[in-house]
């Protein structure tokens, strides 16, 4: 998962920064599964905040990033990014709804807000190619059924775009399990 991050800092210019707040890609770059957090990726450093309720378990599991409680996050990121040069951040525009940019842009109003498809698209490639730990994630599997099991190690050798058509045919095999 270190490398997933490493190959984000390498599109990223100097001065600038990546947010991902999509808990999906959270999920692939930390192995750390939360509704809740933001993934800070700069040139140098990944961070990782977090809400009170997952503090402990993200400190435990996160090896790839700096945990850092969250309690005043825009705050937080602006000191960040002032420590770190950060002068543009670039955001995940096919999950970040229009309400979610300009809150990011009203609250971080000392940095550029960038919505291109660039983050989207890295992260999209990268997706696309799994790892034979993540086909294989036995935590995934728990309480499933071997054709359930069978049909997940399937649906993750999909490319993401063919993702929602293989969720609904899973959805429909649980439901009649």
């Amino acid at each position: 998962m270190k490398k997933r991050i490493e190959k984000i800092k390498e599109i990223l210019s100097d001065g600038q920064g990546a947010i991902i707040t999509d808990d999906r890609n959270r999920f692939y770059f930390l192995g750390f599964n939360s509704s809740a957090g933001v993934l800070v990726i700069t040139k140098e450093k990944a961070y990782f905040y977090i809400d009170s309720r997952y503090i402990e378990k993200a400190r435990k599991t996160i090896k790839n990033a700096t945990v850092i409680l969250m309690e005043k996050l825009y705050e937080q990121l602006k000191e960040l990014f002032k420590k770190e040069g950060i002068k543009e951040v670039l955001l995940e525009p096919d999950v970040t709804t229009i309400t979610e940019t300009i809150r990011w842009k009203n609250a971080l109003k000392e940095v550029d807000i960038i919505t291109e498809n660039k983050l989207s698209e890295v992260i999209s490639k990268l997706r696309q190619i799994k790892s034979e730990e993540e086909i294989k994630e036995p935590a995934i599997y728990d309480g499933l059924s071997e054709n359930q099991k069978k049909l997940m190690q399937f649906a993750q050798t999909v490319p993401e775009d063919k993702a929602a058509l293989i969720l609904k045919v899973m959805q429909s095999i649980v439901e009649s399990d």
